[in-house]
């Protein structure tokens, strides 16, 4: 998510920075396309940093005296996880983020240093370019929105989200990437083809035993973002993109409904700690927030994924406290429903999710309703990874329904509320999970007219 020098002659300076005075040669045709795709110019070019595997990997992944310094705080974090039901007892939490991390990655941008890196030094194949283009989107976006400012904006937003924005940002440049992939020859898009699928076979066998969460938080941007972009381009094209980006933070409400960019409701009062419970350091502001889309997995690992996805949607806002109690890490969140009957329908879906968990309870069932949950230990049940790609398949085909709908001219919430209509539908939801189409062309007609008229009466037609 985040050597040999090509083609740098450093004669440019800019704000500290040093900069080249020309492309890459071999970056610069696939630049000027970008420029193009994107409509927005370069003002500078930036280093190319070509690296072997290993040298880059390295660059990827946590070094063994950083991790040393973070121990503490990783171990919190798996805590934290299994409290949520996310993570079994056994899990190098911080092994699984690098081998997540470095997975299939061919070249990233470091908005930091301003460098592209790349990994070999060979020829580029069609998935290399294609990769390029990407991250040279975000060289674009770096320069004329500044990436590090709008991630230290987003980690001071107490309702908004840094994932959610980390969304924002690849989900424009996989925009970028597959225009320009519809560019290239025939003979190029059957190599591509062949050549993401191979790279995603070995990525799939070096994650193969890391927790599926881990490899969803990672993957997340990607897999939603887009869909969220593909809004945001049919509204306003690049203009939506741009204001969206630089507007204010979103939350991760737009994982599960991608028309939701500007619908970032106040948080309700972080909940107390009791006597003998030790406040954990936060590092951003949005700590305080409790996570829309961590709601949805933790709810879908151990309950139904429609009943979890139901409950998403109920969910307005949350915020929530870390904390230890003799020494166990714990979490307690208060959650707001979008309505009297939101709030209910979360009371009895979180009663039963506490059920499940060892060691967790609603501590009030006021609104907010507060509940907790603490890490069970070796007690910890390790999640159906099953259950978690499922959820993930479930929430990511019904944003593919929305923007479809905002492509079509659909008002952007009803096309949510019809979305998620039609998803309650276990003939569609069930021909999402497996891939195919499951209702004939007539059913899915008349499901679809229906799902229109009742979100045209009501864009909240479908919610608790």
């Amino acid at each position: 998510m985040t050597a040999i020098a090509a083609g740098a002659h450093w004669l440019l300076e800019r704000d500290s920075t040093s900069y080249p005075s020309h492309w890459d040669a071999r970056l610069a045709p696939i630049a000027a396309r970008v420029e193009a795709l994107r409509g927005l110019t370069f003002k500078h070019p930036v280093k190319v940093v070509y690296l072997t595997a290993p040298a880059f990997e390295k660059r990827l992944t946590t070094s063994p005296a950083d991790l040393k310094k973070q121990r503490q705080q990783v171990d919190e974090r798996g805590g934290l996880l299994r409290a949520a039901g996310l993570i079994g007892a056994n899990v190098d939490l911080a092994g699984a983020v690098d081998t997540a991390h470095a997975a299939a990655t061919l070249a990233f941008y470091d908005f930091n240093a301003k460098v592209v890196y790349v990994r070999g030094a060979g020829a580029f194949t069609v998935e290399t370019r294609v990769t390029l283009a990407h991250e040279l989107t975000h060289v674009l976006q770096d320069e004329h929105f500044d990436l590090p400012k709008l991630e230290k904006r987003a980690d001071n937003s107490q309702s908004g989200s840094s994932d959610a924005l980390s969304s924002l940002i690849e989900g424009d440049a996989t925009r970028i990437q597959d225009r320009y992939l519809s560019e290239q020859s025939p003979a190029d898009k059957q190599a591509y083809d062949l050549l993401s699928a191979k790279s995603a076979d070995q990525a799939a066998q070096r994650t193969q035993h890391i927790p599926a969460v881990v490899g969803t938080y990672f993957s997340a941007p990607y897999i939603f973002g887009p869909q969220v972009v593909r809004v945001l381009d049919s509204i306003g094209g690049h203009a939506a993109i741009n204001a969206a980006l630089t507007g204010s933070t979103p939350s991760t409400r737009i994982y599960l409904d991608p028309t939701a960019v500007g619908d970032t409701p106040p948080i309700p009062k972080v909940p107390t700690l009791n006597a003998g419970e030790k406040k954990l350091p936060t590092f951003s502001s949005n700590d305080d927030g409790f996570d829309h889309f961590t709601l949805y997995l933790m709810l879908a690992a151990r309950l139904e994924r429609a009943t979890a996805l139901l409950a998403a949607d109920a969910y307005a806002a949350g915020s929530e406290v870390l904390y230890t109690r003799s020494g166990v890490a714990c979490f307690r969140a208060a959650v707001d429903g979008v309505n009297t009957r939101s709030d209910a329908y979360l009371r009895s879906v979180l009663l039963r999710w506490t059920s499940s968990m060892p060691d967790a309870g609603i501590d009030s069932t006021n609104s907010p309703l507060v509940f907790h949950s603490c890490d069970p230990g070796r007690r910890a049940v390790t999640p159906n990874d099953a259950a978690i790609s499922q959820a993930i398949s479930l929430a990511a085909g019904r944003d593919a329904v929305t923007a479809f709908l905002v492509s079509s001219h659909v008002p952007s919430r009803t096309a949510a509320c019809a979305a998620r209509l039609l998803v309650q539908q276990p003939d569609i939801r069930d021909g999402i999970l497996s891939g195919r189409a499951v209702a004939s062309q007539a059913d899915q007609q008349r499901e679809g007219a229906v799902a229109a008229n009742a979100c045209r009466q009501s864009t909240l037609a479908g919610l608790p």
